[in-house]
């Protein structure tokens, strides 16, 4: 028969980092300081490509022009339409024999609105949306909220809209506010939508 110490001896013992490499840890935790950094400022795809086109100017990357010249070890980025991040850093041997592609995409999860947003139904307003990255209808009240994105007007720049909105703290705050509802009487023109 053999003895507790024997047959503990037999058991998987699962090995983490923090036991072999204690040190590891303020390095771990470093490292997610800045990546939590970045997901704070980096809600949406413009946010995200902002963002990283400071992090590649603190790197020494520069603007790509068309038609520069570029020099082995050179660094240049490009930022396509607010959206999308190219960054290169030029290497010294010929591309015909080969080069090495490093890719990502930007998911933002989000509720985002449709192109014809604003509906009415039994004198209440509402705004059409579609969810992306992983958010389900069912989440989106247990969560703080923030509005992200830009108001396009005709004939105006484009305005940034990050803000904040409060945090829900109870079910109770979730009730419509009484100057939104619009009965029969008051379904003019000047209904007041301030609350």
């Amino acid at each position: 028969m053999k003895t507790t110490q024997e047959l503990k001896e037999l058991l998987y013992k699962n090995k983490t980092v923090a036991d072999q490499q204690p040190d590891a840890i303020a390095e771990a935790n470093a490292f997610c300081e800045g990546y939590k950094a970045f997901l704070n400022a980096a809600k949406t795809e413009r946010e995200a490509a902002a963002y990283s086109e400071q992090l590649l100017k603190q790197a020494g990357y520069k603007p790509f022009v068309p038609g520069m010249a570029l020099n082995a070890g050179d660094k240049v980025y490009l930022i396509n339409r607010s959206k999308c991040v190219l960054a290169a850093t030029i290497g010294e041997r010929s591309m015909a024999e080969g080069f090495h592609l490093n890719i990502a995409h930007i998911d933002s999860p989000r509720l985002d609105l449709r192109p014809v947003p604003v509906f009415e139904k039994t004198g209440i307003g509402y705004l059409r949306t579609h969810y992306y990255g992983g958010v389900r209808k069912y989440q989106w009240p247990t969560i703080p909220l923030a509005l992200h994105g830009g108001i396009w007007v005709p004939s105006r720049a484009p305005r940034r809209w990050p803000r904040a909105l409060p945090p829900r703290t109870s079910t109770s705050s979730l009730r419509p506010c009484p100057s939104r509802i619009r009965t029969p009487s008051s379904a003019s023109s000047s209904t007041s939508w301030a609350c």
